[in-house]
């Protein structure tokens, strides 16, 4: 898994291009929509979108559901 760049990090001020350019990497997940989605949550999810999308991959390649 790749490190969450700096600006992405649960402490600091969201960095939107830096969310738009992880998003470029994910096939399911758009990292700036879940950033805004996220708010407030006690969770970094932008931790979690490598993950997820790893699955909605996983998942899609299995059943076709997703896409």
């Amino acid at each position: 898994m790749r490190a969450v760049p700096p600006g992405l990090r649960s402490e600091s001020k969201p960095e939107w291009p830096a969310a738009s350019l992880l998003t470029d990497g994910l096939r399911f997940v758009d990292a700036t929509a879940l950033m805004h989605l996220s708010r407030g949550l006690t969770f970094d999810p932008l931790q979690s979108a490598e993950v997820l999308d790893r699955v909605l991959g996983g998942l899609d390649e299995k059943t076709g559901y997703v896409s």
